[in-house]
């Protein structure tokens, strides 16, 4: 079974898009810090990310939340999973930009559709093959 983390710090998005790919059969991690994400990934075999890139913690902003883990996956994951990072903030479109610099394997502008992202997990995957 392929295993999924999902780095998002809105619980009901994050639990929506877990149920969906659990539907599809995939294993489902749904985590909201970087140090989570940092220790899932060091300890289980983890086939994609998806990544929020900006993260709040009660009403403070972490811009470099999935941005951190990006350049973590980057530098210290072998074999490195695929990536799918995402962001709500529309003039956080540099900040997209910024993530396929470290390689992120595909971007996404929110609100996306879960459609949208259960294709887009499926040929991640599958490509991964």
């Amino acid at each position: 079974m392929k295993t999924i983390l999902i780095l998002e710090d809105d619980f009901d998005l994050g639990m929506s898009w877990k149920m969906a790919l659990e539907s599809l059969g995939y294993a489902v991690e749904l985590i909201d810090t970087v140090d989570q994400a940092r220790e899932l990934l060091s300890n289980q075999n983890i086939q994609l990310v998806i990544a929020d890139i900006i993260l709040k913690k009660g009403t403070e902003i972490q811009k470099s939340g999935g941005i951190s883990l990006l350049s973590h996956i980057s530098l210290r994951c072998y074999p490195k999973p695929k990536t799918i990072a995402v962001s709500g903030v529309s003039p956080e479109l540099q900040v997209l930009e910024h993530a396929k610099i470290l390689h992120a394997t595909s971007t996404f502008q929110k609100p996306i559709e879960i459609e949208v992202l259960t294709q887009e997990v499926q040929r991640l995957l599958e490509e991964a093959s």
